[in-house]
């Protein structure tokens, strides 16, 4: 219960959701289907370089702190969060996204993890200049919300996909990478943020049968007329942007 004595129930795999009575959501986030495939695919090794990338970024980030906090903001089944709050005793996390079944699979991730149901797009439910690291991947990015959040000497991670990003599974979709969305994602922070480095991460991942199923029905090609093909193995390339908020 909040100081106004607004009410919100923990539902029981251990998320809540304080998004009640700020209006419809523009969406509802993922479905059972596509956060059940990026489970499978995470747990078969799918983005391992990956999430050892950004826990490496955090540990950085965070500096000599003992006791910190980390802000995923649309944080999905919360295995990147999982993988970073592994490598801190003093960590502790939530995990912010809007779908249910999201909120669900991250609420199991790690004890020391929360789960929120919550749209960056109406305001992220932490209090100002109180979190160390915030993680954005392949998630909305309000760079207000963001900037308030996070202590003045915080840092923000931004990770987008890499123009070689799956190349093997978008080569038989009609889905692309902008080649433009390193500048857009720069334009979006530049007010409030600065550029601290940039980093490429890559890995060619072999896949089970089960994991490159579970790849076609992850992403937003899901969506669109995919045909399916064996792929026994994919190139992960993405980009690591490390940002340090500006005095605004």
């Amino acid at each position: 219960m909040c100081p106004l004595g607004h009410r919100f129930d923990v539902a029981r795999h251990g998320s809540v959701r304080l998004d009640a009575g700020r209006g419809r959501l523009r969406h509802q986030g993922d479905d059972r289907d596509m956060i059940e495939a990026r489970r499978l695919f995470f747990e078969a090794g799918g983005f391992r370089a990956v999430t050892a990338a950004l826990a490496t970024a955090t540990e950085q980030a965070r500096g000599s702190r003992a006791a910190w906090w980390l802000l995923d903001v649309g944080a999905g089944t919360g295995h990147h969060s999982e993988g970073i709050l592994d490598r801190s005793v003093g960590g502790h996390g939530v995990a912010v996204d809007v779908s249910r079944h999201a909120l669900a699979a991250a609420a199991r991730r790690h004890s020391r993890l929360a789960a929120v149901g919550a749209d960056v797009w109406a305001g992220l439910p932490v209090r100002s200049n109180m979190v160390d690291v915030v993680l954005v991947a392949f998630a909305p990015r309000n760079a207000a919300e963001m900037h308030r959040a996070l202590r003045p000497d915080g840092r923000l991670l931004v990770l987008t996909p890499a123009a070689d990003h799956l190349r093997e599974l978008l080569a038989h979709t009609r889905v692309g990478v902008d080649v433009h969305k390193r500048e857009r994602l720069d334009r979006t922070f530049a007010q409030r943020f600065e550029l601290e480095r940039r980093l490429r991460v890559t890995d060619r991942v072999q896949l089970r049968a089960d994991a490159g199923a579970a790849l076609y029905r992850m992403g937003p090609w899901a969506r669109h007329d995919v045909t399916l093909r064996p792929l026994d193995s994919v190139t992960v390339a993405v980009e690591l942007s490390l940002y340090r908020p500006r005095l605004v």
